[in-house]
Parts: structure tokens; sequence; C-alpha cells
């Protein structure tokens, strides 16, 4: 059961990674750009784009930047996560892109940080709703090494990034977060089950019987 878990946790990701890389290297090959299956928000010929758009990219570099983050993130959901991902991560990908069909300014919008900030979102906000230790400490793994970064992706500071995508993600992330927080659920280590549980007639006998007599 854990290699299982393991596998998919590696194996996934992998496998979409190696997908946006052999699409990036046929456009370079071929010359012929790929934009067009971006989404262009409010146009009802690009609301179909919701299923394409995280899946191509401007440059080499572009994606060379997204793989990290784009492997661990989706290695950590899945692998913390294996049933509530299982339905989480393909809500999550398609309501991203309708969102920012909806929000997004007129421009072309892709690449796979739509999904990145997704997942990031997914696991922060899990931490939050499921109040447990794992989770918890997830999230905040997931500010200390990206905190900055995130947030500032959701600023429209720098011209050519699409601010709404990320932002898009990171509604996404935070509706699936709560729509499958019972699935999964925490581990309860010894130190954390409560004894409230005991009967209070059991507790008077044990203080009747070794003070009282």
């Amino acid at each position: 059961m854990l290699w299982e878990r393991v596998s998919n946790a590696v194996l996934i990701p992998a496998a979409f990674i190696a997908i946006l890389w052999v699409i990036k290297i046929v456009e370079t090959m071929t010359g012929i750009s790929f934009s067009w299956l971006g989404i262009i928000p409010r146009d009802p010929s690009h609301l179909s784009m919701i299923l394409t758009a995280s899946l191509v990219h401007g440059s080499f570099e572009h994606l060379k930047y997204n793989t990290p983050p784009l492997f661990i993130l989706g290695f950590a959901v899945i692998y913390f996560y294996p049933t509530a991902s299982k339905k989480a991560i393909p809500i999550m990908y398609v309501l991203t892109g309708l969102i920012l069909w909806v929000i997004g300014r007129e421009s072309v919008h892709l690449g796979s940080s739509l999904v990145i900030y997704g997942l990031a979102s997914f696991l922060f906000f899990s931490g939050i709703v499921r109040r447990d230790i794992r989770s918890v400490g997830l999230s905040l793994l997931l500010v200390f090494f990206y905190g900055g970064t995130l947030v500032m992706g959701l600023i429209p500071l720098e011209n050519g990034v699409s601010w709404e995508g990320h932002l898009s993600g990171g509604i996404a992330g935070l509706i699936t977060a709560i729509l499958f927080r019972h699935l999964d659920p925490p581990k309860k280590y010894s130190w954390e089950i409560d004894d409230d549980d005991d009967d209070p007639e059991d507790t008077k006998d044990y203080y009747r019987n070794n003070f009282f007599n």
C-alpha cells in the first residue's frame, strides 16, 4: 500500500510534466505556436481551452521554472491525500480555467502555474480546514518554501504574468480543500486521544474506593 502511494505520487506528476515538455519540444521543432490553446477570457470560442491552457508555455524558461514546484506540490497532494486527490485535482484543473475565463483580463493566459497555484492552495487550506497536525505542518512548510513567491504571483506587478490565473488556481484550491475535507481523515496519535469519554460513574467509584474508604 505504501509503495503504491509513493509510486502514484511520483509517476503521476512526472507523467504530466513529461507531457508538458513533449508539447513544448514539438512546438519548437515544428515552428508552430500553440498559444492559441490558451484562454482568452469571455471569448466563447476559447471556453474549451480551459482544458488545454495549462499544457502550453510561452518559452522553455517558463516551463523550466514551473517544473520543480509542479512536481513537489503534485507529489505532496497525491501522497498525503490519495483519495481526495483523485477527485480534487481534476475538478481543480477545470475550475481554475473556468474562473480564469470569467475574471481574466483580455489576453492569452497559459502555463502550468495555474495548476501550481491550485495545488498549493489545496495543501494550504486543507491544513486549515482539517485541523490536523500533518496538514498544518505541510501548510507551514509550504509557506516557508513558497510563501513569498506565491503571494507575489497574486499581485499584478509584472507584465506578461497571469496573476488572474494564479488567483483562479488559488480559489479553485480553496474550494476543493473544503469540498473534500472529509476524505483521507487524519491519523489520530495516542497522545491526541481525549480522555473525556471516561464514564463519570467510573471516576466517582475510583475516588470513593481509593480516597474515602
